[in-house]
């Protein structure tokens, strides 16, 4: 009996190397993924068995017609597809009796036969597999299962498929010839597939793939960063979750609470890695790691993502914020610190820096004197910022004088000029946008202030 091969899509391994698939065996090993990060983690593959349980079940394969024990993984069921309730629904007798009934379940698991490569047509051996996971269910809706649930998933697309492999072929389809500004994208949802069909070796070489077409795709870092973290390579991890929170704001795809609770997520594991080196890794990047981890403003400009706001991040860790390793929502105020002015896309309610903002704003006003010293307003509209350095407080002055607006100046440890930006677009902008600028430029003010307030830059006003 020949060994159980590697279960790799030929497909998948001539778009990672670009080679044509006449060049790729047709049941490829793990040694033809390229990629030094793909390399580690298959290395260390055994290591996420244990953050998993396995869901094997006896299949019989339709290409070569063998038999073998697979991990499904988590199974979902849609019992509206087929068209029935899965309250009232199925008894034992009527499943044995139903073979329709497969064709509405969805196995999580990728896998492909042991023996032949073969994949997506699969036949199963003992059908009443899924009638034991939907009986429990129904005697006790609350138990959790941990690999069964009523529902189903589908890629980013809306299309559904029943098993990973069919979602894969898919997904290679697209990537066969890719729009440039998709390629990262659609790489990083083939990432996701691996992970979920509890495949890291390959999620990893999609994600390295993803990277490469751009490098600011901030998903593809955190999940590199995670898988990373599993397998304790600090470093390694630390750098790509730092990664993830300087390309975060170039990422318009996410909803923008999504993207907060996933870069509060990154800064709770960097917490834990900065805490299991004795310190030796900082938490947040500091300014020269910024110069170094962000070259990619451009590519992601390119693709009609990136915004230059003008904001300048923090240097290192010793900041006034309260937080809570074991409290994901302490992270929430950094992570929308990094978000620049993207923050502002957060409903109002939902906001945390804001907060912050306006302990600092008390904290000056109680102050006058100190060196985070404030010039408050007597009456009218009140700008409030925070800047790192004299230099930045004159020039704000001088802007704020222009524009006779009443100005409150904190010189702190971050920089935040949202509340100028806001001012200065309500005092300039004219009811269209179209006619002539009131800075006297002469231009329109679509293209003379509203262009500088978009990337708002001190220095031209």
């Amino acid at each position: 009996m020949p060994a159980p091969n590697a279960q790799i899509s030929p497909r998948l391994i001539s778009l990672l190397a670009d080679r044509p698939l006449s060049d790729i065996p047709e049941s490829p090993s793990a040694s033809h993924l390229p990629g030094a990060l793909t390399k580690l983690i298959n290395r260390n593959r055994k290591k996420f068995e244990a953050y998993s349980e396995p869901n094997k079940q006896t299949l019989i394969c339709g290409h070569c017609g063998r038999q073998g024990q697979y991990d499904l993984g988590q199974i979902l069921f849609d019992p509206e597809q087929q068209g029935r309730d899965a309250e009232e629904s199925i008894t034992a007798d009527s499943a044995a009796n139903d073979g329709d009934m497969f064709k509405h379940f969805q196995a999580t698991g990728y896998f492909r036969c042991k023996h032949c490569n073969g994949a997506g047509n699969w036949a199963v051996k003992n059908p009443l597999f899924l009638m034991v996971y939907l009986l429990k269910m129904k005697a006790d809706p609350m138990e959790e299962q941990a690999n069964f649930r009523i529902g189903k998933t589908a890629l980013h697309d809306g299309i559904s498929f029943q098993w990973v492999t069919d979602a894969e072929e898919h997904l290679l389809d697209l990537l066969a010839d890719p729009d440039p500004k998709q390629a990262g994208f659609l790489w990083n949802r083939l990432g996701n597939l691996y992970i979920q069909g509890r495949r890291p070796e390959l999620a990893a070489a999609a994600f390295e793939k993803s990277l490469q077409a751009d490098p600011a795709q901030a998903e593809s870092h955190f999940s590199l960063g995670l898988l990373l973290d599993q397998i304790r390579e600090n470093e390694k991890a630390a750098y790509h979750y730092k990664k993830h929170l300087i390309s975060a704001k170039y990422d318009r795809r996410m909803d923008i609470l999504d993207l907060r609770q996933m870069m509060a997520v990154a800064l709770q594991a960097l917490t834990g890695i900065h805490l299991r080196t004795d310190g030796g890794i900082e938490i947040m990047p500091t300014k020269e790691d910024i110069a170094v981890l962000d070259p990619y403003g451009e590519t992601a400009a390119g693709f009609g993502l990136a915004e230059d706001n003008g904001e300048t991040l923090p240097e290192h860790l010793e900041m006034d914020f309260d937080l809570i390793p074991d409290q994901l929502e302490s992270f929430y105020p950094v992570a929308e610190m990094y978000l620049g002015n993207r923050r502002e896309e957060i409903p109002e309610k939902y906001r945390t820096f804001d907060a912050m903002i306006a302990k600092t704003r008390k904290e000056a006003e109680a102050q006058p004197e100190s060196r985070s010293a404030a010039r408050q307003a007597k009456s009218g509209r009140t700008v409030i910022v925070t800047v790192k350095s004299e230099e930045q407080a004159a020039k704000i002055s001088r802007i704020c004088e222009k524009y006779d607006l009443e100005c409150i100046i904190g010189i702190e440890f971050f920089e935040d000029l949202s509340d100028l930006r806001k001012a200065l677009t309500e005092k300039l902008s004219p009811s269209n946008i179209y006619e002539p600028c009131p800075c006297n430029s002469g231009k329109k003010f679509k293209f003379c202030c509203a262009a500088k307030l978009k990337k708002f830059d001190l220095d031209e006003f």
